[in-house]
């Protein structure tokens, strides 16, 4: 390997684009999965994962937690939920219909 510089002309919106991809790339996922570590503690997922697995926003979510109407805990001031508790939830809340052709 040879200590050669090398100057390449990109243009600016090509930098900011693998800028972009490289800090993705770079970033641990919100999700916290302690399953790794052991089996006996929860997947917890964050807040922004709820919100798009429920397809709620961060108020609406906020207002479901001050009803009590789905657990999480707080540790160090984050807010987590256990992926199993949100799963029941949607579970629990699924409402089963019978369509039927309309005219019968």
């Amino acid at each position: 390997m040879s200590n050669e510089n090398i100057l390449v002309m990109i243009s600016k919106s090509e930098l900011e684009d693998i800028i972009k991809s490289s800090i993705q790339q770079s970033q641990v996922p919100e999700s916290v999965s302690t399953k790794e570590e052991n089996n006996s503690f929860p997947e917890l997922i964050s807040i922004s994962d709820v919100c798009r697995i429920l397809k709620k926003s961060r108020t609406t979510l906020h207002k479901m937690r001050k009803d009590k109407d789905i657990p999480y805990c707080q540790i160090n001031g984050r807010v987590l939920f256990k992926k199993k508790d949100v799963l029941s939830f949607i579970e629990n809340n699924y409402i089963k219909q019978n369509y039927l052709p309309k005219g019968r």
